[in-house]
């Protein structure tokens, strides 16, 4: 069977002026109630009214510094609600966002300063440590608050463009480098609304937080829940199932997005879960890596109208492009779930080496990804720029890397990275999908495939990492089975 390539609907860009912009990312909450929590950081609750009023001042305070449109505002510190406060106010003078991990060493932290030559920059002390008091530039610790001296009423937001840079978010992609991923406000947008058609975050929904501010993943799960209204958790970081399962049944958590290794960390003790009053648990969205079926399953049967999502997509498409939802009350499958279907804001293809379409099933191709979601392209990187897109039918394209293929009904299946295809034997063998076959054997917790050269030969070589109180040879026996 032949499928026909996804279109955007016009009445997408209709219903995207319906929307606030992004400066005005808080306005449904106010609108709803100003003192309904947008934010748990510890033991604080911080209401919209509060972090609009934060946010305000944090505006003024980069006024005062000549903050204009279009600079760029390094932040580099821990987790905290001020610094959702930080992004919504660089945002609402026309600047440019720019997290960044607080652990990077000095060598990195100096080369990303001199590529992005930040206007000013909201440090951790760590990397306050690395600039002198010489520096091009005003520097603050994010611990004091030098705005606060600042009115936090009303503000009149600069007036920016669609195509103005709402963030840069740094990514290694396969190549160790930080790359600065340029995202657009109109994309950001876009992103929010597309995504929103499986999440359907409204006011009084709680979304828990797992992901660093300077990783995309926090991008859906603290801003978009907050443009539609919705409360955000925000967790230390520290990946203690104990810990997040506590949180979820204290704040009544409705919307869990994780990255498939730690969902499968947490599923392994499901007495632990079945202890928890998680009954306020609406939707489950994992991705990044590729997760056991079982898992996935034990979370579709969890809560009647649950929905469990299977997602996929880089930074370069505002993070989740492509999604596919589990059938409730699913059992049995033995091999990985399909990633899905593109968003509505989303547009995708497979092309062969030669970037000609294929459309037909079960045939490998390289997944392109386009729309408005798309980013603008790499910070003061042409030539890596110009290598990662492509255009097709006047449609602008990112180059994945990634091997799909469509299945029987039209979703995207996962194969692997084009960069993890080897040539043994004459045969092209991808060493993802042998991974992806053998996380699908049950008893199997993670597995990892690569081709090791010994005396001119190659040979494909597996790491099986099992679950606790399985049976080695019983594993074995099943993984044979399944090879």
């Amino acid at each position: 069977m032949l499928y026909p390539l996804q279109k955007i609907s016009t009445d997408f860009f209709e219903k995207l002026h319906e929307f606030p912009n992004l400066e005005d990312i808080l306005s449904s909450g106010l609108h709803h109630n100003p003192e309904d929590t947008a934010l748990i950081d510890g033991d604080q609750e911080i209401s919209f009214a509060r972090l609009n009023g934060s946010a305000n001042q944090i505006s003024r305070f980069l006024l005062t510094l000549g903050v204009v449109r279009g600079d760029r505002v390094l932040v580099s510190a821990l987790k905290s609600w001020q610094l959702v406060a930080m992004a919504v106010g660089i945002w609402r003078v026309g600047a440019v966002y720019v997290p960044i991990d607080q652990d990077w060493p000095k060598g990195r932290f100096e080369k990303m300063v001199q590529s992005i030559e930040p206007s000013t920059a909201i440090l951790s002390s760590a990397h306050d440590a690395f600039l002198n008091d010489e520096t091009a530039f005003p520097k603050f610790l994010l611990s004091d608050q030098p705005w606060e001296k600042f009115l936090d009423g009303p503000f009149e937001s600069v007036a920016c463009e669609g195509v103005d840079t709402a963030y840069i978010m740094h990514t290694s992609g396969s190549t160790g480098e930080p790359k600065g991923v340029v995202m657009s406000r109109r994309a950001m947008v876009a992103y929010f609304y597309g995504h929103n058609q499986f999440f359907h975050f409204k006011n009084g929904d709680v979304c828990l937080n797992n992901a660093p501010f300077h990783f995309d993943v926090s991008i859906q799960d603290v801003f978009l829940p907050l443009f539609f209204g919705a409360t955000v958790c925000l967790t230390s970081g520290v990946p203690f199932p104990d810990y997040l399962l506590e949180l979820m049944e204290m704040h009544g958590v409705t919307h869990l997005i994780i990255v498939a290794s730690l969902l499968m960390t947490i599923t392994e003790d499901k007495s632990a879960i079945n202890a928890r009053d998680l009954a306020a648990l609406r939707v489950v969205m994992t991705g990044a890596e590729i997760c056991k079926p079982s898992v996935l399953e034990f979370w579709s049967q969890f809560n009647d109208g649950l929905t469990v999502l299977n997602g996929y997509g880089p930074t370069e498409v505002n993070s989740i492009s492509v999604l596919y939802a589990i059938t409730p009350k699913s059992q049995g499958r033995q091999t990985t779930f399909p990633i899905g279907m593109p968003l509505p804001t989303v547009l995708a293809r497979l092309v062969d080496d030669q970037d000609r379409t294929i459309s037909g099933e079960q045939i490998p191709g390289e997944l392109l990804l386009g729309g408005p979601q798309l980013m603008e392209g790499y910070w003061r990187k042409p030539d890596q720029t110009k290598k990662a897109f492509i255009v097709i039918d006047g449609e602008r394209y990112y180059r994945s890397g990634d091997v799909c293929c469509l299945d029987e009904d039209g979703n995207y299946v996962f194969v692997g990275r084009k960069d993890k295809e080897v040539k043994i034997n004459g045969r092209r063998i991808n060493t993802a999908e042998i991974e992806s076959v053998l996380m699908a054997v049950k008893g199997v917790r993670y597995a990892f495939c690569d081709v090791f050269e010994h005396l001119d030969s190659k040979a494909i070589s597996c790491i099986v990492c099992i679950e606790k109180n399985t049976s080695i040879p019983s594993i074995a026996s099943k993984i044979f089975d399944a090879m």
